[in-house]
C-alpha cells in the first residue's frame, strides 16, 4: 500500500523536491544570479540531488528489470564524464531526470515544473528592473535588445516558449480564453524588450494553435493527417537545416535575404560544418556566442562561430550516432502518441522540431521539458514492445561510447 499525501504519494514526493531544486538552480545558470552561487557548493547541490534521487530507485521503485539497470548504470557512468571531464549538465541531467521519472505521472511534473519555471522568470525580470542582477542592454545599428536579466537576450524567450507549452499541454482545451491573452501579453512585452523575433513568432503560432484545438478538439483529434506529419517531422527539420545550410550560398539573392532573415545562421552553421565538420561520436568544439559570463561581459576577443541551429549543433558536439538516437526516439514516441491520440504533445513536440531550425536552446530541461516525457513515455507509461527496449540499450551505449572515446583523447 502507498501512502498519499495530497493524491501525492511519497515517491512522488522523493522525485518531485530534488527535480523541483536541480530545475530552480539549472534554470537559473543562464541568469545572474548565477554569480551568487556558482562554484563548489552549487556542484554538491547538484550531486546531492542526483543522489537523493538514486537512493529513491533504492528504496521506493518496486521491481526493476535488466534493461533499467543496465540503463541506470550507464546513466551513471554518463553523468561522471559530462560533467567533471566536459563540463556539460545538459546530458546528464535530462538522461537521469528522466530515468528516474518513468515511474512518476507526467502531469504532475508538468504542473510542478509550470511553477518552478514561471518563478525562475518572474525573479529574474522583476530583480533586473529591480537593480538587483544586471539588467543587460544591447543597442546595435538594427535592433536594441533588453537582457531582462539573462545572459543573452534569447534565454528568457526560450524559457517562456517551454513555459507557455507546459500550460498549453496541462490546460490542454479546458484552457481559457483569458489564460490565452495572458500569455500572448506576456509574449508581447518580452519581444518588445528582447526583440527575439524567432522566438516570439512560434509563441504566437502556439498559441493560435491551443485557441484553434479549444474550439475544435473533437474534429483535430482524429485527424491523422496531423499525427502523420508530426510523426516525420523531427527527421525533416534534420535533413532540413543540413540541406539548406550546405546549399547557402552568397551567388543566391534569395539565400542571402533568408540568412539575414534568420540573424545569419546559415552562413554561420556552414562555416562550421567547413571548420569542424561532423563525425560519428562528436568532438569538442568551443562555440564563442553573443551570451554573456556571470559578470556581464561578452567574448570580444575570440571569432563568433556560435551556430543557433540544434540540430547542426548537436551533430556536432556529440557525434551522428546521438542525432540518430535521438531521431529513432522521438519518431517512435510520436508514433506512440498517434496511438493514444494525445494531439497536444504531438503538436507541440512538432513546434519543438521547428524551433530547433532557428534555435539550439532545445536538450536542456529548462528550455524543454518534453524531450524528457520521450524516455518517460518509453518506459513503460504506455504500452511496451522489444523495439523500445532495443532503441533505449542502443542510445544509452552510444552515448557512453561517445563519452568515453572523448575522455581518452584527453588523457
Amino acid at each position: 500500500m502507498r501512502l498519499k499525501l495530497d493524491h501525492f504519494s511519497i515517491a512522488d514526493i522523493w522525485f518531485l523536491v530534488p527535480f523541483s531544486v536541480l530545475l530552480f538552480f539549472l534554470a537559473l545558470t543562464t541568469t545572474f544570479y548565477y554569480s551568487l552561487f556558482a562554484g563548489y557548493y552549487y556542484i554538491r547541490l547538484l550531486w546531492l540531488c542526483f543522489l537523493i534521487l538514486f537512493v529513491r530507485e533504492l528504496f521506493f521503485i518496486g521491481k526493476v528489470n535488466l534493461n533499467e539497470l543496465l540503463g541506470l548504470a550507464l546513466i551513471l557512468l554518463v553523468s561522471y564524464f559530462s560533467l567533471y571531464k566536459f563540463q556539460r549538465d545538459e546530458m546528464m541531467t535530462i538522461l537521469f531526470v528522466a530515468y528516474a521519472m518513468r515511474t512518476v505521472d507526467y502531469k504532475k511534473v508538468v504542473k510542478v515544473s509550470i511553477i518552478i519555471l514561471s518563478l525562475v522568470l518572474i525573479v529574474t525580470v522583476i530583480g533586473a528592473y529591480a537593480g538587483a542582477i544586471q539588467n543587460y542592454l544591447e543597442v546595435t545599428t538594427s535592433r536594441t535588445r533588453y537582457y531582462l536579466g539573462f545572459r543573452y537576450s534569447l534565454f528568457g524567450t526560450a524559457l517562456f516558449f517551454n513555459i507557455c507549452a507546459l500550460i498549453i499541454y496541462d490546460r490542454k482545451n479546458n484552457i481559457s480564453p483569458y489564460t490565452l491573452i495572458g500569455l500572448m501579453l506576456i509574449n508581447l512585452f518580452l519581444y518588445s524588450k528582447t526583440d527575439s523575433r524567432l522566438s516570439f513568432i512560434l509563441t504566437c503560432l502556439l498559441i493560435i494553435t491551443s485557441c484553434v484545438f479549444k474550439f475544435n478538439y473533437d474534429k483535430i483529434k482524429n485527424a491523422n493527417w496531423i499525427y502523420y506529419i508530426c510523426i516525420g517531422s523531427f527527421i525533416f527539420a534534420l535533413i532540413f537545416s543540413f540541406w539548406i545550410t550546405l546549399k547557402y550560398s552568397e551567388n543566391s539573392s534569395f539565400l542571402v535575404s533568408l540568412d539575414n532573415k534568420f540573424g545569419g545562421r546559415l552562413h554561420l552553421g556552414q562555416n562550421a560544418l567547413e571548420d569542424y565538420g561532423v563525425n560519428l561520436f562528436g568532438q569538442n568544439i568551443k562555440y564563442i556566442g553573443n551570451g554573456l559570463d556571470i559578470s556581464g561581459i561578452k567574448n570580444t576577443w575570440d571569432k563568433y562561430n556560435y551556430v543557433d541551429n540544434f540540430y547542426i549543433h548537436y551533430t556536432q558536439l556529440y557525434g551522428l550516432f546521438f542525432i540518430v538516437g535521438l531521431s529513432l526516439f522521438i519518431t517512435k514516441l510520436q508514433v506512440k502518441i498517434k496511438r493514444k491520440k494525445d494531439i497536444y504533445l504531438a503538436i507541440i513536440l512538432l513546434f519543438f522540431a521547428v524551433h530547433g531550425i532557428v534555435d539550439d536552446l532545445m536538450l536542456t530541461i529548462y528550455y524543454n521539458m518534453f524531450f524528457i516525457s520521450t524516455t518517460y513515455l518509453m518506459n513503460g507509461q504506455l504500452e511496451k514492445d522489444k523495439l523500445l527496449s532495443i532503441i533505449k540499450i542502443v542510445f544509452l551505449v552510444l552515448i557512453l561510447l561517445l563519452f568515453g572515446i572523448r575522455m581518452s583523447y584527453t588523457l
